[in-house]
């Protein structure tokens, strides 16, 4: 049975215990297309070595907690789940950092 590359790599990596890999690189890709590119600046996902991603769990550092007051209204999980072209987001928690994580920059 011939699979797609995209199917292939994810089957790789989660064999590989490295599937958390394969969803970061995937919410990364969507993000800015899914929330634009005003609110995509002002925060980033966080992807923690941590298996909540696998219940649906995603956290986005944002810089102030005016910006989690605009943002909860963009109804993000959604937004990502559509760019994704599947259902993996079901929560998102934000937190207020200073500094947005460098290594999340898409």
């Amino acid at each position: 049975m011939l699979v797609g590359c995209a199917q292939a790599i994810e089957e790789a990596l989660h064999e590989r215990g490295l599937h958390d890999v394969w969803w970061g690189a995937r919410v990364l890709n969507a993000w800015p297309a899914a929330v634009g590119t005003r609110n995509a600046d002002a925060a980033r996902p966080v992807l923690e070595k941590s298996h909540l991603h696998e219940r649906g769990l995603l956290t986005i550092a944002v810089r102030s907690s005016s910006w989690v007051q605009e943002l909860s209204f963009l109804n993000i999980a959604e937004r990502l789940n559509r760019e994704l072209g599947q259902a993996l987001i079901r929560i998102v928690r934000f937190e207020v950092r200073e500094a947005l994580p460098l290594s999340d920059l898409p």
